[in-house]
């Protein structure tokens, strides 16, 4: 899958290595557990955009393994454009792992960054 932030085309990728590479950068840090966490949030501004950004990097590194450093790559981005693309994320990792977790799960996920791209509309058009 291909994403656009800011004018670039960014390569995703999403499987049992984007785990792996998730969980082996981001130490400490479980990847459906990580994933699950979107689940629990009710409120549109509590969605963490680190999680969100870790993701990104996570399947983009699995597309293409010469990418930046985690800190490195997202020097490149604002945040605005980082969180304008967290459904498309949510949605590919959401497909990958539909037979891992409970499909509800998944779907509040994807409702919760569809709500909150809502939101991010309607603060750039005010």
């Amino acid at each position: 899958m291909i994403i656009s932030i800011n004018k670039k085309s960014i390569r995703v990728e999403v499987n049992a290595s984007t785990l792996i590479i998730y969980e082996d950068r981001f130490k400490g840090r479980r990847l459906l557990q990580d994933i699950s966490e979107l689940t629990g949030i009710d409120d549109v501004a509590s969605i963490p955009f680190a999680l969100t950004t870790k993701l990104l990097w996570s399947a983009a590194k699995t597309a293409d393994t010469n990418i930046p450093d985690f800190y490195e790559w997202t020097k490149q981005y604002e945040i605005a454009d980082v969180i304008g693309c967290g459904l498309q994320i949510i949605q590919l990792y959401v497909r990958d792992i539909e037979t891992v977790k409970k499909p509800t799960a998944a779907v509040r996920a994807v409702r919760l960054f569809q709500r909150f791209r809502f939101w991010l509309t309607r603060q750039n058009a005010g």
